[in-house]
């Protein structure tokens, strides 16, 4: 990618090839959705993805965007820290339980 011979990538096809590849990994691990379900996980997934990816590095750092790095369900990258926040939130669904949050510093 070279803007100087003007080939660039705008952040609007990163944002929608992120959202294309997370309905590809949603519509593998969750057949079992309709299919606007696996359209709005994918929206919330590749979004976040993108967005925790950038932030996630240091600004006096270079930005290495990797899509294997950044739709990682494995390891720390924001599809795998929605995941992890989902499954007590589901739990918690299923037991008809509202969860009580208390402020540590009020």
């Amino acid at each position: 990618m070279s803007s100087r011979r003007g080939h660039y990538i705008t952040f609007d096809d990163v944002l929608i090839e992120a959202v294309r590849r997370a309905y590809e990994e949603v519509s593998k691990r969750s057949p079992m959705l309709s299919e606007e379900e696996k359209h709005t996980i994918a929206d919330f997934v590749g979004l976040g993805a993108v967005r925790y990816a950038l932030v996630d590095v240091d600004s006096s750092k270079p930005v290495v965007f990797t899509w294997e790095r950044v739709l990682n369900f494995e390891t720390n990258s924001a599809p795998y820290v929605q995941y992890i926040m989902q499954e007590p939130a589901a739990s918690y669904a299923k037991l008809r339980v509202t969860p009580q949050i208390q402020c540590l510093n009020c």
